[in-house]
């Protein structure tokens, strides 16, 4: 009875231990070992994929009159851009220029909001608009891990690219900031799959055992009853 009673617990411990380990095992892989490698004066950004807020070209808006800051707009559009201190040394005096790739050089910048972390005592940020157009940044002081979400609000749609200049940094564009995290559910899933087979084969390789254990006691004992 006890080796019973203990059986469904092993299935639990069994289900829940070994995709925690393989989490732990991608989790190091993927945050730790970055971390301890990357050394030195270190910068990475990302740029979202531009977001259409408003369309009045869309038949729900068509005719509708709608302007920001007092000034009509037919379109409005959301650049989302992360700058972060992925290294492990301060960065002084740094100096970042965005710039919006408009072929004819129109477009109209409605509004340009800053979410750091931390949230205070960040530092002075100097904003310089150039043409309306190009955007530079001077970042007084970046220390390690600090992140700045800039979200911009503008009337267009156009590709946008991101420089920085300073002394000893190395620049890194990261596609997705995210990937990493669905990198480490989906090898929960499947080494939670993986545990579940391994369970059933282990249980069924028991079934099986115990049938050829069964019949060799059966077939033992019909040789004893004919001696």
């Amino acid at each position: 009875m006890a080796t019973e009673d203990r059986k469904p617990k092993n299935w639990i411990r069994d289900l829940l231990i070994i995709p925690l380990i393989v989490g732990l095992i991608v989790a190091f892989f993927t945050y730790l070992l970055p971390k301890l490698l990357d050394k030195g004066k270190q910068l990475s950004f990302s740029i979202d994929d531009t977001v259409t807020y408003l369309d009045t070209n869309t038949q729900e808006l068509e005719g509708m009159n709608i302007s920001v800051n007092d000034q009509p707009i037919s379109n409005l559009y959301l650049y989302k851009i992360d700058i972060w201190n992925s290294g492990d040394l301060p960065l002084l005096d740094l100096s970042i220029r965005l710039v919006f790739n408009a072929e004819d050089n129109v477009l109209n910048l409605f509004t340009i909001n800053h979410n750091t972390s931390p949230k205070f005592q960040f530092g002075n940020i100097d904003e310089q608009i150039i043409d309306n157009h190009t955007i530079i940044y001077t970042y007084e002081l970046l220390n390690p891990d600090n992140e700045d979400e800039i979200v911009i609000l503008a009337d267009r749609s156009v590709p946008l690219d991101l420089y920085a200049k300073s002394e000893g940094v190395k620049i890194k564009r990261v596609e997705q900031r995210d990937f990493s995290i669905w990198l480490i559910l989906g090898a929960g899933f499947l080494s939670t799959g993986a545990s579940i087979m391994a369970i059933i084969l282990k249980n069924s390789v028991d079934n099986y055992s115990t049938v050829i254990k069964l019949a060799k006691i059966i077939k033992e004992t019909d040789s004893i009853g004919f001696g």
